[in-house]
């Protein structure tokens, strides 16, 4: 049997599209900008991920990378990412939502990253698809960074013993 890889799925939250409240595109540092999820706030950045042919059928694992930007808050910021997940010709089912509380470290602009619990990969195959919504749950007691927290990037770990299938 071949051996397994680790490769990643990224999402670009530069390029989703804005939620009901969504979050502002603002200075990270000096020119660059980044999504700022706002203190007390729910904001929503919504994004899909179909599933590539080098994918193994194991089990994806999401992880945000985020910032607290200028802010030296050792606070906990709640992420939710809300998610549907279907094969083709498949119904979408309702919604599953999983939490996470990365703590701010308390040095500004710090490159962090924080890990949701894996999403189970049984039953679905090459290019089903995930649409999904990240959200910062400020107004939750949980959430108690008090500051904007930076969204940089999303991505999906996920295994594959090959560069793509045979299949079309």
């Amino acid at each position: 049997m071949k051996p397994l890889y680790w490769d990643d799925m990224r999402v670009s939250l530069a390029r989703a599209t804005a939620g009901g409240d969504p979050p502002t595109w603002s200075v990270f540092r000096n020119g660059v900008y980044a999504q700022s999820f706002a203190d007390g706030a729910v904001n929503s950045l919504m994004f899909d991920v179909q599933l590539p042919h080098s994918w193994a059928g194991t089990d994806l694992a999401p992880h945000l990378h985020w910032s607290p930007g200028a802010s030296t808050n050792t606070g906990a910021v709640r992420w939710g990412l809300e998610y549907t997940w279907q094969n083709i010709n498949g119904a979408f089912p309702a919604t599953t939502t999983i939490y996470i509380a990365p703590t701010g470290s308390g040095t500004a602009y710090q490159h962090q990253m924080a890990s949701f619990a894996n999403l189970t990969a049984a039953g679905f195959g090459l290019s089903s698809l995930l649409l999904c919504r990240l959200f910062r749950d400020g107004a939750n007691g949980a959430d108690t960074f008090a500051a904007s927290a930076f969204a940089l990037s999303l991505d999906f770990h996920f295994q594959t013993r090959q560069l793509g299938s045979v299949d079309a």
